[in-house]
């Protein structure tokens, strides 16, 4: 969206289709035959280009759909590199490369930030940072949280019990 809508996107599609493939594929994922085998599993990919009235210039935004939910981001970059914008229609600002993540969906009260941090030092694991976008007061709200080392299922699984947390899911950047 925005500028970039007129610049050929062909590289960048390739690496965003590598990326979802390659570690669920056998074969060698390349940005040369990354559509190809996208195509032979049945996938869909729809491109779209336009005008972006938003707060950043350019914005690059994925959306993808699988058997187990709807999953967006978008990305744009900004002085000094790359950010994440918006996880799922809640904007935040992340710069990949901040290590481990925690991503929790909750509902926005008094006392989850504090929830989290909590539970996260009683198991002695570390924040680096923390960035929170929300659908409006007391609705819907996105926690990320930096940490500096990777949780265990166990713990993500407990955290995903703490009440008001709808979903928590970790990823690495």
């Amino acid at each position: 969206l925005g500028e970039l809508a007129d610049v050929d996107v062909s590289p960048l599609k390739g690496a965003v289709i590598r990326g979802l493939l390659a570690p669920i594929s056998e074969e060698n994922v390349t940005l040369v035959n990354a559509s190809l085998i996208a195509e032979q599993r049945g996938m869909k990919i729809t491109e779209r280009k336009g005008h972006y009235d938003g707060i950043y210039k350019d914005l690059i935004r994925i959306h993808l759909t699988t058997s187990t939910g709807k999953t967006s981001i978008s990305a744009t970059v900004g002085h000094d590199g790359p950010h994440i914008a918006e996880i799922n229609e809640f904007w935040v600002d992340i710069s990949p490369g901040q290590g481990h993540l925690l991503i929790c969906e909750n509902l926005d009260r008094p006392g989850m930030i504090g929830r989290i941090g909590t539970f996260l030092g009683e198991k002695d694991l570390n924040i680096s940072f923390m960035r929170v976008g929300r659908e409006k007061v007391r609705g819907r709200a996105l926690m990320v949280l930096g940490l500096d080392d990777e949780l265990t299922p166990e713990l993500l699984e407990a955290i995903g019990r703490i009440p008001n947390i709808f979903t928590a899911r970790t990823a690495k950047l």
